[in-house]
């Protein structure tokens, strides 16, 4: 459902926040739990 390069700048970004944030959620849980 996305383009191959969206998946690998969210998975850049992802990886980002999981070495920033302590508490980091991957983007799409939050969306299944909301």
């Amino acid at each position: 459902p996305y383009p191959a390069w969206t998946g690998i700048l969210s998975g850049m970004a992802e990886l980002r926040r999981f070495h920033e944030i302590p508490n980091w959620r991957p983007i799409w849980v939050q969306e299944e739990a909301a």
